[in-house]
Parts: C-alpha cells; sequence; structure tokens
C-alpha cells in the first residue's frame, strides 16, 4: 500500500513539474507582417516644406525660409522671416512757427498741414508717403520665427518600409519584426516568419493540435 502511494505521489510530482515546465517555457513563434499603409515624403502633406534630419516642416504662415537658414536646423528661431509692413503715421501735433510748417524735431515733421510721429519700433517713411498719408517703416526691417515641424517623412510608428516597395508594414500584436528575415524580403506579408514572437510550450502545442 505504501508503495503504490509513493509511486502514485511521484506520478503526481511528475505531472506538476511537467505542466509547470509547459506553461512557463518559451518558444519562437512566427507569422507573416501585416499592410499598413504607403511610406510618406514631406511632399505629401501638400505645403511648403523644408526637409530635415527625416523630419517636415514649415514656416508660419507669412514667413518664407531665410535663405542664409535654410540648410540649417528649421528649429532656429532665425530660419523663417516675414518683412514687416508700413504702417500709417500718428497726428502728432499743430505746426508752429512764423509760417506755421515747424515741428518738434526730425522724429516729428510737418505734412499735410499737421505734425506727425511714429509709434515705438519705427521711424519715418519720407519717402514712401503719399498725399494725405504718412507713413512709417519698421526700425528693425524683418520679424523671424522659427518652422514648425508637421510631420515625419516614412512609415508610422511601430512599422517599417519594404525594401523595394513604397509599402509600410508591421507586426500583429505581440509580434516584433524579424530582421533578419525582413532586411530581403520584397513582401513581408508573404513571409511566414517576417515577425518573431514567443509562446509558451504549451500554447504551441496546442495551437499545433488545433491546426
Amino acid at each position: 500500500m505504501i508503495n503504490y502511494i509513493y509511486k502514485f505521489t511521484l506520478l503526481i510530482l511528475v505531472i506538476a513539474v511537467g505542466f509547470g515546465f509547459l506553461s512557463f517555457y518559451k518558444v519562437n513563434e512566427y507569422t507573416a507582417a501585416i499592410a499598413d499603409g504607403t511610406k510618406l515624403t514631406c511632399s505629401d502633406f501638400q505645403k511648403g516644406i523644408t526637409k530635415y534630419k527625416g523630419e517636415c516642416w514649415e514656416c508660419p504662415t507669412g514667413f518664407s525660409n531665410h535663405l542664409a537658414k535654410m540648410a540649417g536646423d528649421p528649429s532656429n528661431p532665425k530660419h523663417c522671416r516675414k518683412a514687416k509692413n508700413y504702417i500709417k503715421a500718428e497726428r502728432h501735433s499743430e505746426p508752429t512757427g512764423l509760417l506755421n510748417i515747424t515741428c518738434k524735431s526730425k522724429e516729428v515733421w510737418y505734412k499735410n498741414k499737421a505734425c506727425w510721429t511714429c509709434p515705438a519700433g519705427y521711424k519715418p517713411a519720407r519717402i514712401k508717403e503719399n498725399k494725405g498719408n504718412p507713413q512709417c517703416k519698421p526700425k528693425v526691417k524683418y520679424i523671424y520665427k522659427a518652422a514648425n515641424k508637421i510631420g515625419e517623412k516614412g512609415c508610422p510608428d511601430g512599422s517599417w518600409a519594404g525594401t523595394l516597395t513604397k509599402k509600410c508594414y508591421r507586426c500583429p500584436e505581440g509580434y516584433k519584426r524579424n530582421i533578419l528575415k525582413t532586411v530581403i524580403d520584397s513582401n513581408p506579408t508573404n513571409d511566414p516568419k517576417a515577425c518573431k514572437g514567443e509562446v509558451t510550450l504549451m500554447e504551441s502545442i496546442l495551437q499545433s493540435s488545433s491546426e
């Protein structure tokens, strides 16, 4: 009787160890990749684009690439520039003097029976004046800004571009790209080993028996 109990206990122990081994030991499993759209280029964004290190950038509205900086980093604060506009002068005061044509200084000038001045950051644009419309021009001609990143070239995050195509591919959830296979794959959706994952030995046996 004791011998029988000993053998039965030993059998249960072997089964438990075997089950544990099957449940925890991992084996490789492979599957084909999934198509994931088409590889993008900066021109696909249909805007005035600067290409830099695989990224696509554009200047803010009204700004254009500053020629001296075009080849540089678009995040540079002076990559894009826009010329400031001329603006109307502000009426300052009435003229004085014998002929009523004298104004306070060079920054306050006479035009059309009045004295005019410019707001901060502007100076008289005498050569640009039109009758009845005294103007001011900016002391600093340009406004500068960095470009805005609008996207990245290539494929979506988590996918890769085919070697010989412009198509993108990704692996199913739980799998990773099998680099050794997909480097030379022309179409990894047809390659049953394009993606690599891990399952327990138990899962592998159950999957094999269900096929």
